[in-house]
């Protein structure tokens, strides 16, 4: 017996430090970039028991050890190896939200998030191997044991095995689970395939249910009418020249502007910092106090049920198999197109990227490629169609979504921050993210030119999923950070241009009026509905910017108010209560790690 038990004692030894190496590495990362991090001894403990036993069952279970091992291993280091990477370079714990933002992209947004993460952390791939090495001295003690344990008589090991088994059964009924990085890495990701695939189920089955419901076009049905939807990426109002950004960085759309072509909306905010869930919830009926579940239309089955045909351009991921969430939103499409490297000119682009061999790796053609079809669409003969052109827009690496023609900011002249533009590194970056602006103003000026030559009763409307922080707040960050949420990263631009056409038949006057209401972009379904006519029983005028009959909302991200909560008075009475547990909702995650 004491053999027994110091075999088993001394194997579970080399599988605590197994564990601790990378559970050490999770809390070396957050002790050193977490300002005011502290330790909780209960659960580091608890989770360093987790790991230990998932790792002392794998060491115990009969059959080859080098079978069951590297996935053990796999297993622990890949969770480990995103999750202190993340808090190294942002600087900022990990959030049951924040995975979303891993399963939700595509591989050219990986391949661009590595390059950004190698050039905010040079150190990282040296960091990594260190990490990648370290276990292994654990899994050399660990085989050693192993030959002991294959001494020791088969019907005692399952028994072993079986005990630790329960333990570890009993040990996920508590809340450590809810604590643990590694687990809530591969949970969110089953979670988030479950919820793809309902929306994929909804979807589908909304093909044929959509035309069943009440809806149709104001206009009659063999009335002309072309709307387009440009929904924009990162772009924030706070580098856009129309909102008084000292660089004049739309001249075009301020020209227009100041023409009286289109209106523009000063008070516009995102309720998420991720494409995803922003524009899942922007052109559906959800918002940020439903759930997936609540999922019914979105606007292309709404559009589809008033007998428009519908399009979807995008210069973002290419569809397969693993569709993200924000793709099955186009599923419904009448048509669909997706850029592939062959969309794009690569001879003219040549100039234009810095770096070409990155080029053969990811999808870096730039937003012009959707322009031919557009013109394409516009040219079909069909009376009512709505296109929605989703581009790359302002999407990290900055540098690489506008041509040599576009790079009109170079020096430091309108930087804000001295202490930024002091930097050449961080004044780089704002250089490129305000020429990514003025390529999009080209490119909203284009496609308006190209609206306005089909003539008709027609729209041209923009706005952004959400925004990024160029160093706006402080001289020390700029992206997005899910732990750190303010208003640079949710403020957009929202605008909108009407056909002369359009203007007869509708007093767009009063908008005017209008341009300084606060408004929640998760509200853009009923504003798209509305300055299209439709007429359904989801339209809600209290929700649409455009309604004289809008009523505000509370407005607020991740459980973070926007605004201070307005007067009952102000505030649409079907919605107050929902409003008001804004923060408890969107503290149901697991918090801080």
């Amino acid at each position: 017996m004491p053999r027994l038990t110091k075999v088993y004692s001394q194997s579970g030894l080399w599988c605590a430090a197994f564990a601790l190496s990378f559970l050490g590495f999770f809390y070396m990362a957050m002790l050193q970039s977490v300002e005011g991090y502290a330790v909780e001894p209960y659960y580091f403990f608890m989770n360093l028991l987790l790991f230990t036993l998932a790792v002392f069952a794998v060491q115990t279970v009969p059959g080859p050890f080098w079978l069951y091992f590297p996935p053990c291993w796999v297993a622990l280091w890949l969770p480990t190896i995103v999750v202190a990477s993340y808090i190294r370079i942002y600087k900022s714990p990990f959030n049951f939200n924040t995975f979303y933002f891993i399963w939700g992209t595509n591989g050219a947004e990986t391949m661009e998030f590595a390059r950004e993460c190698l050039q905010r952390l040079p150190s990282l791939p040296i960091w990594i191997a260190a990490h990648t090495l370290l276990p292994l001295l654990a899994a050399w003690g660990m085989s050693r044991e192993r030959r002991e344990l294959k001494k020791i008589p088969l019907k005692q090991r399952w028994g072993v095995f079986a005990a630790v088994a329960c333990a570890l059964f009993a040990l996920g009924g508590t809340n450590v689970l809810s604590f643990n990085y590694a687990f809530n890495f591969y949970y969110t990701y089953a979670r988030y395939q479950y919820e793809r695939n309902l929306i994929i189920g909804i979807s589908d089955a909304n093909k044929t249910r959509v035309f069943e419901e009440e809806i149709s076009a104001s206009a009659p049905p063999d009335a002309p009418e072309t709307y387009v939807v440009v929904i924009g990426e990162s772009a924030s109002r706070h580098h856009w020249g129309t909102y008084d950004y000292p660089r004049n960085t739309t001249p075009l759309m301020s020209n227009r502007l100041s023409e009286g072509e289109i209106f523009q909306f000063n008070n516009v905010n995102s309720t998420y910092i991720s494409t995803t869930e922003s524009l899942l919830c922007a052109l559906t009926f959800m918002d940020q106090n439903t759930s997936w579940e609540d999922y019914t239309y979105s606007i292309v089955d709404v559009f589809n049920g008033a007998g428009f045909e519908t399009y979807w351009f995008s210069n973002n991921a290419v569809l397969g198999i693993h569709d993200t969430l924000l793709q099955v939103l186009s599923r419904n499409a009448s048509r669909r197109r997706f850029s592939e490297p062959k969309d794009a000119d690569l001879r003219s682009m040549q100039g234009g990227l810095r770096r070409q061999e990155f080029k053969r790796q990811n999808n870096l053609q730039y937003d012009s490629t959707l322009l031919p079809w557009l013109e394409a669409a516009l040219a079909e003969e069909r009376p009512k169609k709505v296109i929605f052109l989703h581009l790359k827009g302002s999407h990290g690496v900055y540098e690489y979504r506008y041509p040599d023609s576009f790079e009109r900011f170079g020096a430091t002249v309108g930087i804000k921050d001295p202490a930024v533009a002091s930097q050449s590194e961080k004044a780089s970056i704002v250089n490129a993210y305000d020429n990514s602006i003025l390529y999009t103003d080209f490119l909203l000026d284009s496609i308006v030119k190209q609206v306005e030559a089909k003539g008709g009763r027609a729209w041209v409307f923009y706005f952004s999923d959400h925004a990024d922080d160029i160093y706006d707040l402080d001289a020390e960050h700029y992206g997005r950070n899910i732990m750190a949420v303010n208003k640079y990263m949710l403020d957009v631009p929202f605008i909108v241009w009407f056909s002369e056409e359009y203007k007869r038949g509708r007093d767009t006057s009063l908008l005017r009026g209008y341009a300084d209401r606060p408004y929640r972009l998760d509200d853009a379904i009923h504003s798209i509905i509305d300055i299209a006519g439709l007429k359904t029983q989801f339209f809600d005028p209290s929700r649409s910017i455009f309604s004289p009959l809008y009523l505000m909302r509370a407005r607020g991200c991740f459980g973070k108010l926007y605004l201070e909560l307005p007067p009952l008075d102000l505030v649409n009475p079907r919605t107050v209560k929902r409003e008001r547990e804004l923060n408890r909702l969107f503290s149901q995650g697991i918090g801080d790690l």
